[in-house]
């Protein structure tokens, strides 16, 4: 039997209960500072699950019935598991606050949900438990199950995966997204690596069982980190102000303020250097229309468009920059790329009909009329030139025979003529004939009588 003091006893009873309520009371802020937001609900998630863990260890230090503390090392391990997983899912979502996928969410709450149910409904993680103490029952050895070796490794590499994620969005991020994943990264080295180590490691692994509550009292300095982040420099908490900067820096652009005599009295940043005459004349045009829709000017090779809002209350202008410079030169590449298109689309318009007026000529003098045509309209083009030409050749041998068929028909036409007036000719030759014939049958027939 180990050597336990009262004084041990009170300090894990104190610690884990204060450790409990300060979790929960920071997870109920966490949720209420802004419900909308992902980011902060599954933190307050993560929060509540380590505080319910803390909270049942802190049933089991209070606990004279061996039974029951057997029971609440079962739902501490059920509940530990939980942790373990909503602190993986945190680090997946945080900071962009955008939900992982259903696969990513099944990979990483299967094991939670099957180490949990065998934790709280089995012996297969918590086998039993032999007190050693008489006064303070839940100083003792837990035996494990079959299974607790693997129980150890999900929570390892949960921790370790979680730890790896968050440093490598470390490095992948930048301003006030970088500045919230280190008070992540913290929170997790210390909170995770200590609540294992006190609470799994070493009163298992060690029998060491006075350091117990060291672990979930480890927790409060991590989430004192970022009760202090939240308040000091509003991390977890969406505000306008946050809201705006954020925006602006997402779009990369610039805000300024202006009083009425178009003084700046506000500046976001020093992005862009903007000449004082020309955020007068911006200020100017705002406060007399309202508002400026979308002002372009051009500084040291960018071009900057603004949007300008009077504000008649308050007294100012508003001011929102924003580099167009990309945009004006894909604009640009895109009127051009048009341009060309045009002018080859009405290119390729006069070369078909030239070559339709062409390939529909029959005699060499339209030939020749559409061949100046084509010319002209293909000059700058060598490989549809040599087609052209091909083409040409077939249109003259084309038009010679059609020549030499209209000589042939002329001569043919002729001929017929000819025969025709011949065969006139041979039909009044006969109709005489016939003539002659009766008159001299007549003239016999009267010299008889």
């Amino acid at each position: 039997m180990q050597a336990y003091s009262a004084a041990a006893h009170y300090f894990n009873v104190f610690g884990v209960l204060i450790s409990a309520i300060f979790m929960l009371t920071l997870a109920r802020f966490a949720y209420l500072q802004n419900k909308i937001s992902l980011n902060n609900r599954a933190f307050s998630w993560l929060l509540m699950a380590v505080g319910f863990w803390t909270l049942g260890t802190y049933f089991r230090f209070i606990n004279t019935n061996p039974d029951y503390v057997l029971f609440l090392y079962r739902l501490t391990h059920c509940l530990g598991s939980i942790a373990s997983a909503f602190m993986l899912y945190f680090a997946c979502i945080f900071p962009k606050g955008k939900d992982a996928s259903l696969r990513v969410k099944l990979m990483i709450f299967l094991p939670c949900a099957f180490f949990a149910t065998l934790a709280i409904f089995t012996n297969l993680m918590v086998k039993d438990f032999v007190p050693w103490h008489q006064q303070y029952v839940y100083v003792g050895q837990m035996i494990s199950g079959g299974i607790y070796n693997y129980y150890n490794v999900y929570t390892a590499s949960y921790l370790l995966i979680s730890i790896g994620l968050t440093v490598y969005k470390w490095f992948k991020t930048t301003g006030r997204e970088r500045a919230q994943v280190s008070f992540l990264i913290v929170s997790i080295i210390i909170g995770g690596v200590s609540g294992n180590f006190f609470t799994l490691w070493l009163p298992h692994q060690f029998k060491v069982i006075s350091l117990d509550s060291l672990g979930h009292i480890a927790f409060i300095l991590p989430l004192s980190l970022i009760a202090f982040a939240i308040n000091r420099y509003k991390l977890f908490v969406i505000t306008p102000t946050v809201a705006a900067k954020d925006l602006l820096h997402s779009l990369g652009g610039e805000i300024l303020v202006t009083d009425l005599n178009g003084k700046v009295i506000y500046k976001h940043h020093e992005k862009y250097h903007v000449p004082d005459e020309e955020i007068k004349k911006i200020a100017d045009e705002a406060i007399a229309h309202n508002y400026v829709k979308s002002y372009k000017i051009k500084i040291d090779g960018m071009v900057l468009r603004i949007t300008a809002q009077f504000f008649k209350e308050q007294g100012g202008v508003v001011m929102i920059l924003h580099d167009q410079t990309e945009i004006e030169k894909m604009e640009e590449e895109e009127e051009l790329t048009r341009q060309e298109f045009e002018a080859r689309l009405t290119e390729e318009k006069a070369k078909r009909a030239a070559l339709i007026r062409l390939t529909t000529s029959f005699t060499s003098e339209e030939i020749e009329r559409s061949l100046k045509e084509v010319q002209d309209v293909m000059a700058n083009d060598r490989a549809t030139q040599l087609i052209f030409e091909q083409m040409l050749v077939l249109l003259r041998k084309r038009t010679r025979l059609l020549e030499e068929l209209k000589q042939e028909k002329e001569v043919l036409e002729g001929k017929l003529r000819d025969a025709d007036k011949n065969y006139q000719e041979s039909i009044q030759r006969e109709l005489k004939m016939v003539e002659l014939k009766e008159k001299i049958s007549q003239l016999k027939g009267e010299g008889n009588k």
